[in-house]
């Protein structure tokens, strides 16, 4: 790294923020709200973040540490996070953590990778609502497909991870 580059935008600064900020979503969940979602939870992590940004600093807000909270629920096994925070920073995971299924988080995850989305670009694809546009398409294309190929068409309707569908700017 060369002196006056700006540290955050640099990839492992990325990464080992996604990676800070999950672990501490899991050890809340575990140590702090013992795996419950109880109302005494909010005024818990509201202390907890008064208490952290003294400490610290910036970046452990209330909704920052609900957010670190839910990162850890949908994704809990720390192998899986290792490999998926590699491309994406926090920002991008903030935005997918919410997404109910986890075959769109997963959708919008590799296209976040692939067409090197910006959080910007992310938070605009979701609320297009691209997943759903994109399996209503491949689902009449398989439809049209099925009446040639019964087969292929087969293929279509798994429920196999979708792989990008767009290589360029949409």
């Amino acid at each position: 790294m060369r002196r006056g580059d700006a540290l955050p935008n640099h990839p492992i600064f990325r990464l080992v923020s996604v990676l800070l900020y999950w672990e501490i979503g899991r050890r809340i969940r575990q140590d702090i709200l013992r795996e419950k979602r109880a109302e005494y939870g909010e005024q818990i992590v509201s202390a907890l973040s008064r208490q952290l940004s003294a400490e610290f600093g910036r970046g452990f807000s209330r909704r920052n540490l609900f957010n670190m909270i839910g990162f850890a629920e949908v994704y809990p096994d720390p192998k899986i996070v290792q490999a998926l925070t590699a491309q994406l920073g926090w920002t991008h995971w903030s935005l997918i953590i919410y997404l109910d299924a986890p075959l769109k988080r997963d959708f919008y995850a590799e296209m976040c990778r692939v067409e090197r989305w910006n959080s910007r670009t992310l938070a605009k694809k979701i609320q297009s609502m691209l997943f759903e546009r994109t399996a209503l398409s491949r689902k009449r294309v398989c439809n049209r497909v099925w009446e040639k190929r019964p087969r292929t068409a087969a293929i279509c309707h798994s429920t196999r991870k979708p792989t990008p569908v767009f290589r360029g700017r949409l």
